[in-house]
């Protein structure tokens, strides 16, 4: 049938069917073959909303394209004036309600006496409820039944049960009906007062979080006379968010312990448990019907921005959800869900009626560290720990679930340590080894450099375990980094006091294979902060806005795990200049990156460290004070450097009495590293095929080094270095001089 719009039924018309009556023009009864009284399935665009009886119009003027409902059912199926839906015949029967449970809820009108219902009147108010429930005819669990009168006495129920069940179904109403009712009283007159209350003691690094749900469950717990005056009744839904590994399931299972009557899951595993769409959708209903049979309570629902919650072929529970949500006004009944980000669950579940309320869980800052160290080891949240504090200042952007994995990688190699040692009793059990084995610094540090920041894996290069000693030479380069960026953080109150600025990035231009790659992961060693690498050409992408995509992800990346070293290896690839690049996606991809570096001036956490061996093509906007603020040329290393990096190739290698590295050093001018490197790789491999020949293990000869020194081409020209000069005498380029030039 084509679609419909939904309008209501005209003042004063005098028809007596159910409110899950609708009714349509004649001619489309018998266009689609259908009678009055045939039972269809109502649907829209969120999917089936439920059964209707199709019913002709009274209106001999309706239009085809219009379908008229009862207010009733509007508010059931939460539809609006307006909407499209569509009618699917089925022809199903609805079975017949034999027993019903019933509850007084909030809305008695103003004749009500304010006492529960006596024991007395409990059968009068069961046979006129009957007798209510056989004039609407068709029922379902959930439906609420507004002042109802005997003698101007006025009071409001709600279905509960229907022949025992709770799940949504509509049922036939006939005579006769045993009506219960149930909780007399206790809708209104009866209410406990209940203090729901989160236990601080056991959760860390969520002050903040914790605040928030204070004031949420407090305003929940008011009565409406207690609210201030024109404030608004709070809303039941609470949206928690965050990064993998934050706390988000654990936070809620505190909330399910603050004090709740019941509490409700609704997650993965209770939906997949169900075999039929229908049986999940039912169970998802059921849950909100039995958590207002035991008020105050709660209902959970993890990962809501999971695919099991998204349309699938015109199914989502997301509608089902939403619709509940409509029954829970007037209920003291709290909605908690959790999702990984507010943008990735349907728009229409963050207006003010569903989760108003977003709370956020962030990447822990030094003391949230600290606290949730403390709380897995078993001491008390705000008690000294030296050790443990040591540890929350190695671990930026490490967030709980990472804390908690650090911690029993650190008790793995503490038991290794100690029976190594032979100091405890080697009988222990294995399983009970996190209360027997004490952990120390040394420990955390080898667990460190396996266990890494969960936001960080998809990105971060492995730990660097490069240090100033791997450098060899470069110490112009060296010192000057060590006060951009080690200093800053090392020293933040002293250059405060001073008036010094944080530098927000730096670029390292010059040939390739002098070690510029080597230089930055030194820095990121040094400085103890996250380190994240990225060449630029692997962020780039043929499809239109990937590319501006992927570097805003790098930037949201790196503010996640903030302190941190955001490397950008290559960077020419995307920051080529936009005067010489015409191309429409390598100007935006350039745009993109002057923004994120403008934004990093207030943040002061992430530094950006740039590597190019074509500074010549890069966007004069990138090298301005506020972005990449100097740069340094990292040149070919000096003869006394050479040594050092022979000296160091060298050291695994067989060498023989006679060679003379000084020698070599000397004869290897405007030689990069990486092509000393590959000289004493190659002079091996030389005396490695003389091996084969002889069988005799004479080790590296002169003439090897010599043989090689031959083979490896030079890629560094005297041409190539004017090159570089040029382009540092065009600039007005800050001097590595400007601070004191010794060792730090």
């Amino acid at each position: 049938m084509a679609e419909l719009t939904v309008r209501p039924l005209p003042p004063g018309s005098n028809v007596s069917k159910t409110i899950f009556n609708v009714y349509v023009a004649p001619e489309n009864l018998i266009k689609h073959d259908l009678r009055e009284g045939s039972t269809c399935t109502l649907q829209s665009q969120k999917g089936t909303l439920g059964p209707v009886i199709v019913d002709r119009s009274p209106d001999k003027a309706l239009k085809s394209a219009v379908i008229q409902l009862t207010q009733p059912l509007q508010r059931l199926y939460r539809l609006k004036l307006g909407d499209k839906v569509t009618l699917k015949h089925t022809g199903d029967e609805f079975p017949v309600a034999r027993t019903v449970t019933i509850i007084e809820t909030e809305g008695s009108g103003d004749g009500c006496s304010g006492l529960p219902i006596g024991n007395q009147d409990v059968s009068m108010w069961s046979q006129v409820l009957s007798k209510v429930l056989c004039r609407a005819e068709m029922v379902v669990p959930g439906m609420r039944f507004d002042e109802v009168d005997i003698a101007g006495e006025k009071r409001s129920f709600s279905l509960e049960t229907v022949n025992g069940t709770s799940e949504f179904q509509v049922w036939t109403a006939m005579a006769p009906l045993e009506v219960s009712v149930i909780e007399l009283g206790k809708g209104i007159f009866g209410k406990e007062e209940t203090l729901l209350k989160i236990e601080r003691d056991s959760v860390g690094g969520l002050d903040e979080q914790l605040d928030q749900l204070d004031i949420a469950l407090s305003e929940f717990c008011m009565e409406s006379a207690e609210l201030a005056d024109g404030e608004p009744q709070t809303e039941p839904g609470i949206l928690i968010f965050g990064l993998p590994g934050t706390g988000k399931s654990f936070l809620m299972e505190k909330i399910s312990q603050a004090g709740f009557k019941s509490v409700f899951h609704i997650d993965r595993k209770a939906l997949r448990q169900h075999r039929s769409y229908q049986s999940a959708a039912n169970f998802v209903q059921g849950s909100f019907v039995h958590a207002a049979r035991d008020q105050p309570s709660c209902i959970l629902i993890e990962d809501l921005d999971s695919e099991l919650y998204k349309n699938e072929n015109g199914r989502s529970f997301i509608s089902h959800i939403e619709r509940e949500f409509d029954r829970l006004k007037d209920t003291r009944i709290v909605v908690v869900a959790s999702c990984r980000s507010p943008a990735n669950i349907d728009e229409e579940l963050r207006k003010p009626s569903f989760f108003w309320r977003e709370i956020e869980l962030t990447v822990p800052n030094i003391n949230a560290r600290a606290q949730i160290l403390k709380i897995i080891s078993g001491f008390p949240k705000n008690a000294p720990n030296a050790k443990l504090d040591f540890v929350a200042g190695r671990t930026h952007g490490y967030v709980g679930g990472d804390l908690a994995e650090l911690h029993h990688a650190a008790g793995k190699e503490a038991k290794k340590r100690i029976k190594a040692a032979n100091t405890e009793d080697e009988k222990h059990d294995s399983a009970n080894f996190e209360t027997v084995w004490e952990r120390v610094e040394a420990d955390y540090e080898v667990a460190l450099r396996r266990i890494r920041p969960s936001a960080m894996r998809e990105v971060v290069i492995e730990t660097p375990h490069v240090s100033w000693n791997d450098v060899a030479g470069q110490d112009q380069v060296k010192n000057y980094l060590k006060a951009a960026v080690v200093w800053p953080y090392k020293y933040p109150e002293q250059m405060e006091r001073r008036g010094i600025e944080h530098a927000t990035g730096l670029l390292l231009y010059g040939p390739p294979g002098c070690s510029k790659t080597m230089i930055a992961r030194a820095v990121a060693t040094e400085s103890g902060l996250n380190f994240m690498a990225v060449k630029g050409a692997e962020l780039l992408n043929m499809y239109v806005g990937e590319s501006e995509r992927a570097i805003r992800e790098i930037f949201a990346k790196a503010r996640a795990v903030s302190p941190s070293i955001l490397f950008f290896d290559e960077i020419d690839a995307i920051g080529a200049s936009r005067a010489e690049n015409q191309q429409h996606s390598g100007v935006h991809t350039v745009t993109t990156l002057l923004t994120e570096l403008d934004g990093l001036e207030k943040s002061k956490s992430i530094f950006v460290l740039a590597a190019t061996n074509r500074p010549e093509v890069l966007d004069p906007a990138l090298t301005r004070p506020g972005r990449l603020n100097s740069m340094l040329y990292v040149g070919p290393p000096d003869e006394l450097a050479r040594l050092a990096i022979l000296r160091k190739s060298c050291q695994r290698l067989s060498l023989a009495e006679t060679v003379d590295l000084a020698a070599i050093a000397s004869m290897t001018d405007r030689r990069s590293g990486a092509e000393l490197v590959e000289i004493c790789q190659r002079a091996a491999r030389l005396e490695f095929q003389d091996w084969i020949q002889t069988r005799e293990d004479q080790g590296v000869h002169q003439n090897h080094l010599l043989q090689a020194l031959e083979e490896v081409p030079s890629c560094i020209s005297a041409e190539m270095e004017n090159v570089y000069e040029v382009f540092a005498g065009s600039r007005v380029e800050k001097k590595a001089g400007s601070w004191r030039n010794k060792e730090m």
